[in-house]
């Protein structure tokens, strides 16, 4: 748990936590199972957090919402149920499930 943020729904929510070894920064990762058609598809989205004074703080200006794409979405969970999640390096860093962008790129 960083600072409130959980996966609750563990038949429609998938998470990841990065963090490097010795790291500042903790990135999560939530993506959300999409429902029947004609139903809701609750995309994916980033959240940075930092270690500050010894207590993981959410960056608000890292959060990232993705686009609301079923076929996207289910390769994106597809891949996060297998553990395909990595960070790559990009002019910045942005993170990859699955070889599929989530989110924006950050420092």
């Amino acid at each position: 748990m960083l600072n409130g943020s959980t996966c609750l729904d563990a038949e429609r929510e998938r998470c990841a936590i990065l963090i490097e070894p010795g790291g500042q920064s903790a990135l999560l990762v939530t993506a959300q199972e999409c429902l029947p058609p004609p139903g809701y598809c609750g995309g994916s989205s980033t959240r940075l957090y930092e270690l500050r004074d010894g207590q993981w703080a959410q960056n608000l200006q890292s959060e990232r919402v993705g686009p609301d794409q079923r076929d996207r979405q289910a390769r994106i969970n597809a891949a996060l149920r297998q553990g395909q999640v990595e960070v790559r390096p990009v002019q910045r860093r942005q993170v990859f499930i699955g070889n599929e962008a989530v989110g924006e790129a950050f420092e």
